[in-house]
């Protein structure tokens, strides 16, 4: 695993109770990852695994989030 003092490790992660702490979220493009960072105005970087993901990274650049 990769650790480090800016690394955060755990089972499960409640991404409403970090968001105010991440700069960027770098996640696959599933729906609750991208609407969680947007309304909080984080940015998100994608890395899709198929088709559905594709879709919502198409319609978040074609929206101008």
């Amino acid at each position: 695993s990769i650790q480090a003092k800016n690394i955060l490790s755990t089972a499960f992660l409640d991404h409403t109770k970090i968001m105010d702490k991440v700069d960027i979220v770098i996640c696959h493009g599933g729906n609750g990852t991208v609407y969680q960072a947007l309304s909080v105005g984080v940015p998100v970087l994608f890395f899709s695994g198929n088709f559905e993901q594709e879709w919502n990274i198409q319609r978040t650049i074609e929206m101008g989030l």
